[in-house]
């Protein structure tokens, strides 16, 4: 009887802690690189590093409108003035940021990018090009924690959708939100904070959720990648990554 007691009783205990880690929120910490280019777009390196807060913003606020438990907090924005980016899309110039070491340079700091990382102990690292690069406007490796966008690109979706995939976020092609004139949501993209710059009037800064709704449609159907347990379920390995 004592040891089937003190059984209920660690039982208990753990499914305790098993549901306050579950209801506890996750931080995951953010570090970012821009390039002299990029700064010289925006004007300067202050501008830059103000959209790059911006874009935080809006993640933070979508990770909370989506009930995910998670928010993102900002470690330390250096520039990178001596990465070659000429030629370089989206793509490519991830594929070098990805690498760490000696493709992208030393920063303003003197720093390699793993020294950048190992001070700041940034989990998801993005890096910041030159706006008129070719390819896509960002791009995440949900995997390593890493991602890349093109200037300008900070204050729009293109932001919190890549952080969205660093999360383990996926494309919410099946969701039930319906182009009208009531509800200008893009089918395919909406409910990952849907991209910018196609002709959408709005986007839904939510990650799917079937228990979330935005302008009367609800973010996501159960089971068909709702992206807000998604995000629940990885949260806490990826604020571990590195």
């Amino acid at each position: 009887m004592k040891i089937k007691l003190q059984l209920v009783a660690v039982t208990t205990l753990l499914f305790a802690q098993f549901a306050q880690d579950a209801a506890a929120q996750t931080r995951v910490r953010y570090g970012a690189g821009f390039t002299r280019t990029a700064a010289n777009q925006a004007g300067s390196q202050r501008n830059v590093r103000s959209a790059i807060n911006a874009g935080l913003g809006n993640t933070n606020s979508a990770l909370d409108g989506s009930r995910t438990n998670t928010r993102i907090d900002r470690g330390a924005l250096e520039v990178y003035g001596r990465y070659n980016e000429s030629g370089k899309n989206v793509g490519s110039a991830l594929g070098d940021w990805r690498r760490r070491r000696g493709n992208i340079g030393r920063n303003g700091r003197n720093e390699t990018q793993i020294q950048h990382e190992n001070r700041t102990r940034a989990d998801f690292m993005m890096l910041i090009i030159r706006r008129n690069a070719s390819g896509n406007n960002g791009e995440a490796t949900p995997d390593t924690g890493y991602s890349c966008i093109r200037g300008n690109r900070e204050r729009q979706p293109t932001f919190p959708h890549e952080l969205g995939h660093n999360l383990s976020a996926l494309h919410s092609h099946a969701n039930n939100m319906a182009r009208s004139s009531r509800n200008q949501l893009p089918r395919n993209m909406a409910t990952l904070v849907g991209s910018a710059g196609r002709g959408y009037r709005d986007v839904a800064n939510r990650y799917s959720n079937p228990n979330v709704r935005y302008r009367g449609a609800t973010t996501g159907r159960l089971g068909n990648r709702e992206n807000a347990l998604r995000i629940n379920r990885a949260r806490v390995s990826r604020s571990r990554i590195r």
